[in-house]
């Protein structure tokens, strides 16, 4: 079963964490002076620094580590963190209600703590020690409080370096405060959200339907609006639209993809208790706010938790009930499942394939995009994988989980190929301290990673198939989206079919192969016609593939249902032919019937779209494949130009080794043989000038050698004879056996002298072959050809 392996890192010197010696999966920092004789404590604390982490912090200049984390500490334990945000990811920024701001960064490498550095720019700046919300971005931060009032912080020279956290006093901040608007003397919580550009901020707070106003003064709409949208150009704040939710908002937020949409979430609870939950989705035009769609989700119970999946297509409900569900904008379904807990907090990674939830107890549970349980364990030296992590045994006293948070990706084209495969680090702030981040091997990745590296859909698709669980991987397929995510639904889909033909066909995985390619082909919604044009053609080959291991099995049925689906002649002929050849006369029949319907259908659509010479048509070539395998019997070619008509042997079934016993109970003939083949090539009626002894000897290509001749002669061998052609005349083509191409050049390449001498020593191995001449056609034979 797939396991997520992580460890735990506290970055706290105090005592209040009990951690074990002989826990090798969560660390704790420790003062150099504590000195012990415990053996497992000395072991412990020689394979930590073995690693590279940190078990004493070091007080040098100018760092000073071990005094600013003890700093922080204290900071932890008396005042109250109202943002926190990682600013890239290796770069963690805090700010305390009293307006001080913690930069930490951390290694990338073992998470420990390399920095810390304060800024006190805002110290004594903000309206009120009770901050509601704060948002940062690169050009603007902004502290809302419990009335009508916001700070607005302008940098005039933003940072633009990665991976430095530079103090706002030097980023030439400029702070001024703005008056909102919204009912005045009334002290509301008030929740900010900015976009993606940074130019606008989104004010909300919550409200009741039956919200009652007084008569007068006579209320404006925008006093009544709980949503207000402002724009951010430099020092100034204007109110661009507002709007009143129909319901009470549970989340309002800037679409994380594009900088002019809107996502809320409302809850609507009706006089009978039915709870009934919103996803309302608004667009910002012309300084005009419109609903441009609203869906409705039952539930049971009440929302106590929300988040967005970071492409806005998915929306994880958590309900005081412990269930969780999950909407899916894409494919208008709903999923449910039950949690171990009450969620209070619930967190996507950055990749959207991996879900965190957790309760204030410290109890933590992971589950993919399809709401499949994923364990996860701490490394230790037992395996003892578990669907609940639960933290609250590192503490002596029981603490209180406010908030975590996934770092965010780096960038592969910005960092070297030595961080190019980094670990996911998951933040957990405590009340009254301590940090700690839980670090997940192997779940961080990069982006723009062509190695598919971290908890991507793919990435977990390929694990779930390597540990046997390929019912999970199908279910992770089909929560993805082809429009969304076409090339990470193909490499997902190329794993899952070529995992399951590796395997003996079976019942089950003969399901799961159909749903998996059922993604593409019968989508929950239907594609659009770009996502088709683009993955047609790889996702039907695959589906042929398909179609040929039912056809080993003898899954005739199925197979012949799947032919019909593709409409593809080669499919009848070959079912045709194994049918044939294991006695099924019936299927073999219908195979053939259809095949003529097919090839009818085919014959006549080309003729009526493509009027051209068929050399010269350009049509000509995409399909001289199926072309090749159409015909049947003689014809004549287009624009004077023999086409070229084959019958290819069926090929031999696979049987797998497990199956054979069971194929022998059910059918006496094991061995399908098949005879020696004779392909019938069509030449035109018109050939050039040649002596009846120059035609056989062209006639011997391919044949037996006659006792007392040379050995036969190489397979492929051009023919020396002149046919009309559209071809360049200079052009050279090389001929082989089964040629497919309609149109047919003219080669100028003469026969060898020993060749000739060949052909003239066996004149009587023609004798049966003049009738076939006369007919204008070549007897090709085929020996051992399967």
């Amino acid at each position: 079963m797939l396991t997520l392996l992580g460890e735990v890192h506290f970055w706290t010197l105090k005592d209040s964490n009990c951690i074990r010696d002989t826990d090798f999966g969560a660390f704790r920092y420790h003062d150099k002076k504590s000195c012990t004789e415990n053996i497992l404590f000395a072991g412990k604390k020689g394979f930590t620094e073995k690693r590279n982490v940190v078990w004493s912090p070091g007080n040098k200049r100018p760092v000073r580590l071990k005094d600013s984390l003890k700093e922080f500490e204290e900071y932890l334990d008396t005042l109250r963190v109202v943002w926190r945000e990682w600013r890239d990811c290796t770069t963690l920024q805090l700010m305390f209600n009293t307006g001080l701001i913690a930069n930490i960064t951390l290694s990338s490498i073992s998470g420990d703590v390399r920095e810390i550095t304060f800024d006190k720019y805002m110290v004594g700046k903000l309206q009120s020690e009770y901050v509601a919300d704060v948002v940062v971005s690169n050009t603007h931060a902004l502290c809302s409080y419990n009335d009508n009032q916001i700070t607005v912080v302008n940098f005039m020279k933003p940072s633009l370096k990665r991976g430095v956290a530079r103090k706002w006093g030097q980023l030439d901040a400029k702070h001024h405060i703005v008056e909102l608007a919204g009912p005045s003397g009334r002290r509301l919580e008030r929740k900010l959200s900015i976009n993606t550009a940074g130019d606008m901020v989104l004010i909300w707070w919550r409200c009741t339907r039956d919200e009652v106003y007084p008569w007068s003064p006579v209320v404006k709409d925008q006093d009544r609006a709980n949503v207000h949208v402002y724009s951010l150009r430099g020092t100034k704040a204007e109110l661009l639209c507002y709007y009143r939710t129909e319901f009470d908002p549970v989340c309002v937020v800037f679409s994380q993809v594009q900088p002019n949409v809107i996502n809320s979430v409302e809850q609507k609870i009706s006089r009978k208790g039915e709870v009934t939950v919103e996803r309302c989705t608004y667009e910002i035009t012309k300084n005009r706010l419109q609903r441009s769609s609203v869906t409705s989700i039952p539930l049971q119970t009440h929302v106590c938790c929300v988040a967005f999946s970071p492409d806005d297509s998915k929306l994880l409900l958590g309900c005081i009930d412990g269930s969780l569900v999950l909407f899916d904008d894409g494919q208008g379904s709903t999923h449910l499942v039950k949690a171990a807990f009450i969620p209070t907090l619930v967190c996507w990674h950055p990749d959207g394939a991996l879900i965190i939830v957790a309760n204030e107890r410290c109890q933590l549970q992971c589950f993919d995009c399809a709401l499949a349980c994923v364990k996860i364990q701490l490394v230790g030296e037992d395996l003892m994988p578990s669907v609940l992590l639960d933290l609250s045994v590192y503490f002596r006293h029981q603490p209180t989980l406010l908030h975590i948070g996934w770092n965010k990706k780096s960038d592969a084209l910005l960092c070297p190929s030595a961080t190019a495969i980094q670990d996911g680090f998951l933040l957990l702030l405590f009340e009254r301290g301590p940090l700690a981040v839980l670090k997940l091997i192997g779940g961080g990745g990069m982006l723009n990673d062509v190695h598919n590296q971290g908890l991507t859909s793919d990435a977990m698709i390929s694990q779930y198939l390597n540990v046997g669980q390929a019912d999970r991987a199908v279910n992770l397929l089909l929560s993805l989206n082809w429009d969304l995510a076409g090339y990470a639904c193909l490499a997902s889909l190329h794993r899952i079919v070529n995992h399951l033909l590796r395997l003996p066909l079976t019942p089950d995985r003969e399901v799961q192969l159909e749903t998996a390619l059922g993604s593409f082909h019968v989508p929950a919604r239907p594609l659009s016609h770009s996502t088709e044009m683009e993955f047609a053609d790889p996702v039907r080959d695959l589906t042929r593939r398909f179609f040929h291991h039912l056809l080993r099995y003898r899954i005739f049925d199925k197979a012949f249902r799947l032919a019909i689906d593709l409409n593809e002649y080669d499919l009848f002929m070959d079912l045709h032919h194994y049918a044939r050849s294991i006695g099924d006369t019936a299927m073999a029949d219908a195979a053939l019937e259809k095949a003529d319907q097919v090839s009818d259908c085919s014959s006549h659509s080309e003729s009526s779209d493509c009027d051209c010479d068929r050399s010269s048509c350009s049509c000509s070539t995409g399909s001289s494949s199926s072309v090749g395998r159409r015909g049947r019997g003689g014809g004549g070619g287009v624009g004077g130009v023999g086409r070229v008509m084959t019958s290819v042997p069926p090929p031999l079934p696979v049987v797998h080794k497990s199956l054979q016993q069971q194929l022998h109970d059910s059918n006496p003939r094991q061995k399908v043989k098949f005879s020696d083949t004779v392909t019938h090539i069509t030449v035109q009626e018109e050939l050039s000038g040649l002596s009846e002894e120059e035609e056989r000897r062209i006639n011997t290509v391919g044949l037996p050698p006659v006792f007392g001749c040379p050995p036969p002669l190489p397979p492929y061998i051009p023919f020396p004879r002149t046919l009309k052609s559209t071809a360049p005349p200079d052009s050279n083509f090389h001929y082989q056996l089964f040629n497919t191409n309609t149109s047919v050049p003219r080669p100028t390449l003469n026969t060898a002298p020993q060749f000739k001498d060949y052909l003239g020593t066996a004149p009587s191995t023609l004798a049966n072959d003049r009738d076939e001449e006369e007919n204008d056609t070549i007897k090709v034979v085929h020996f051992g050809v399967v």
